[in-house]
């Protein structure tokens, strides 16, 4: 197959896969890796379409064939990560990702994966430091601050951090609702201890919108 068509079809085949045509994207990939075209995109993108559609073996397949083609690729290694993730496979699946970080450093995404795969091995000091770095990288990462928050919902760590959202759980942890057990408490009472949550949001987590 001559370069000019090979390029043709390697646009063709991103444009299937772009808008979700993943069947049509699928024949394509097996014409051109029957021709032995031998491009890692190929491979990348049918192992993004099986990883798609749940297809966690086939696709870490793919993207094996892909990273021999392209050794220094960091979205490949992430990728790869992933169909390990999926397969519970979670400390092969770090290993990739900090490969990919290793290209990428500021790769918020595979910090981000980092941070779930360590969230399923029970290590959240861990994940927290990775989900920190994706905010670092990606400030409005909401993925990311939401898996920050429900890992601080049962998690202290253990080291201090200068995180917003973890000096903010800080804070409201040690915030006290005081009130006189003999009497009523009252819709003041609770308005003003909201009142000084949403300080303690607003002071340390700028970058949310919180209306009272």
């Amino acid at each position: 197959m001559d370069t000019n068509l090979i390029k043709k079809q390697t646009e063709k085949l991103i444009f299937l896969s772009k808008n979700k045509k993943f069947n049509e994207a699928i024949i394509l990939c097996n014409e051109l890796i029957n021709e032995n075209v031998r491009n890692p995109l190929i491979y990348n993108i049918k192992g993004m379409i099986q990883l798609n559609t749940g297809k966690y073996k086939d696709s870490l397949n793919q993207f094996n064939e892909a990273i021999k083609l392209s050794p220094n690729n960091f979205e490949i290694y992430n990728n790869i990560g992933i169909s390990l993730y999926y397969l519970g496979k979670f400390n092969e699946a770090i290993k990739n990702y900090n490969k990919s970080l290793s290209i990428k450093l500021d790769y918020a995404e595979c910090y981000y994966n980092t941070g779930n795969a360590y969230v399923e091995l029970g290590e959240f000091d861990k994940a927290i430091i990775n989900f920190e770095k994706a905010i670092k990288y990606k400030p409005n990462y909401l993925d990311a601050q939401n898996n920050i928050i429900q890992s601080l919902t049962f998690h202290n760590p253990k080291n201090e951090n200068e995180n917003a959202f973890i000096k903010a759980n800080n804070e409201l942890q040690d915030l006290k609702f005081h009130f006189d057990p003999n009497k009523k408490i009252t819709q003041e009472n609770i308005k003003l201890y909201f009142e000084k949550c949403f300080y303690i949001l607003k002071k340390n987590v700028d970058f949310f919108k919180f209306n009272f």
